[in-house]
């Protein structure tokens, strides 16, 4: 059964979400050093999700939006900044733009709750206009990069295969040295 338009005057469900590779990740971009990393998909995942789609609608409850603030680090450059400073080029154009439409979606079903009960007000003076559907969605996540876990916080993320450098834990900013455990890894898979 399909959902009904909006418009219609009744409630109806949108599922937003980020695109997870296979193995449950979600791609994240350095704000400072514009490196592509992936950090495991959480229930966290929505509420960030939330609070910017939140952050384009005009409410009266922005307090219900509100996230506190997180800082993350950087795996490659070490980089601090909070939650939702991470979120891709092409997340944040998506959830903007959608953002933008729930808004426009919102304001045409308060328009249109007056052309609804025109019993009560048989004379208005605008006619709302339904707002186009935002049809575009985020590119699948393919399985791309390498694992590496972050015995500090009992956490994993995956970095670019090409990296050698360093490793800073995303939740806490402990660096890791894996420069020599990953030649020597790969030294014994080509040698083996």
């Amino acid at each position: 059964m399909q959902p009904p338009l909006f418009g219609a005057g009744g409630p109806w469900a949108e599922s937003v979400a980020l695109p997870r590779d296979v193995l449950g990740y979600v791609r994240r971009e350095c704000p400072e050093c514009h490196r592509l990393f992936k950090v495991k998909g959480t229930p966290l995942e929505g509420m960030l999700v939330f609070a910017r789609l939140a952050s384009q609608v005009t409410h009266a409850n922005r307090e219900e939006a509100d996230w506190p603030e997180v800082v993350r680090f950087c795996p490659y450059c070490g980089f601090a900044a909070t939650d939702e400073r991470w979120f891709t080029a092409e997340q944040r154009a998506f959830l903007d733009k959608r953002g933008e439409v729930l808004e426009q979606e919102l304001r045409f079903e308060q328009l249109a709750h007056v052309e609804r009960t025109l019993s009560v007000n048989p004379g208005p003076t605008f006619l709302p206009v339904r707002p186009e559907r935002l049809a575009a969605t985020l590119a699948a996540e393919p399985n791309d990069m390498r694992v590496l876990p972050l015995f500090c916080c009992h956490e994993e993320i995956k970095v670019s295969e090409g990296w050698l450098g360093a490793v800073r834990c995303f939740f806490c900013g402990t660096e890791h040295e894996l420069g020599a455990a990953l030649l020597r890894d790969r030294l014994s898979r080509i040698l083996s």
